[in-house]
């Protein structure tokens, strides 16, 4: 992942989920002609062009008859992406599916609403599309960040909680570059706490008790998000985000459930775990959660 208008901004959505498209099919070691299914996660699709994943699937040199999927489920958009992509296994519909998700926030446009049939008078405004169709809630017309902030008061979690979150997801993040951990990844109003309700679902229809998990993803959408779902699940913060999260390593809304899936596989590997789960929340009073068991 690259910073909002860093060495990425170049690339778009599509360009960068043919990276990690090719980057997956290289670690697995298998041939490209085997996949037959390519599901990515992608948000704001806005002047990317038609079928964003398939794109993405030409770009990384995949064939023509590679079906492919465009998934928008906001924030939890790459792990509705790796769940669609395991139920066609089960399902025996596919042997060999390609998820993920993919977004460029650096090169969402501007929109211009009232030119479609000309501006007759006055003056023409301008609507940010990373605001209007990523960070803002539809229902109430206020930015993701006030939906925090209303969490935090309701659950009485101070300003400092927070800014003492964060500094820990940086510490933590940067510690997990420094020691080599995170290579194998690099390349309504509530919604802040519906991982909380998700992920102890998941959990049970795994037929397993929350007690059971020993690691846990949260994506970090807030401070607050992440405080907030560790004290209504119970959970002992060292065995959360690890390796840092989304307020330090940023949150690309397409790409983020994907990310944490890949997170835990990884902190399942590197420190023996054996059952890891996985949370994220997303606007419009949605959530995604998963079980992972290393085997």
């Amino acid at each position: 992942m690259g910073s909002f208008g860093g060495s990425l901004k170049d690339f778009t959505a599509t360009q960068l989920g043919s990276f990690a498209i090719k980057g997956a099919i290289a670690k697995a070691g298998i041939d490209a002609a085997l996949v037959q299914d390519v599901i990515m996660g992608c948000v704001i699709q806005a002047n990317l062009g038609q079928a964003p994943a398939r794109q993405a699937a030409k770009f990384a040199g995949l064939p023509d008859s590679v079906n492919c999927t465009t998934v928008n489920k906001v924030c939890a958009s790459g792990m509705k992406a790796i769940a669609q992509a395991a139920q066609s296994i089960l399902l025996g519909d596919a042997d060999v599916v390609v998820a993920g998700g993919m977004e460029s926030m650096s090169n969402v446009p501007f929109y211009s609403p009232n030119m479609r049939w000309g501006n007759k008078y006055g003056n023409v405004n301008m609507i940010d599309g990373l605001a209007k169709d990523g960070l803002t809630d539809v229902y109430h017309n206020y930015a993701m960040g006030n939906a925090a902030d209303m969490c935090a008061k309701e659950r009485n979690i101070t300003r400092d909680e927070q800014d003492a979150f964060a500094i820990e997801s940086y510490k933590r993040s940067q510690a997990a570059i420094t020691d080599g951990y995170v290579d194998a990844e690099q390349a309504p109003e509530w919604f802040t706490t519906t991982p909380s309700l998700a992920l102890p679902k998941a959990v049970a229809k795994a037929g397993l008790q929350m007690s059971d998990l020993n690691f846990v993803e949260l994506n970090e959408a807030f401070s607050v998000v992440g405080l907030v779902n560790m004290q209504k699940m119970n959970l002992d913060a060292s065995k959360v985000n690890v390796n840092g999260g989304a307020v330090s390593l940023g949150h690309p809304l397409g790409c983020s459930g994907a990310r944490i899936i890949v997170t835990l596989i990884n902190v399942l590997k590197q420190n023996n775990g054996k059952i890891g789960g996985a949370g994220i929340c997303n606007g419009g009073g949605g959530a995604s959660a998963m079980v992972i068991e290393n085997v």
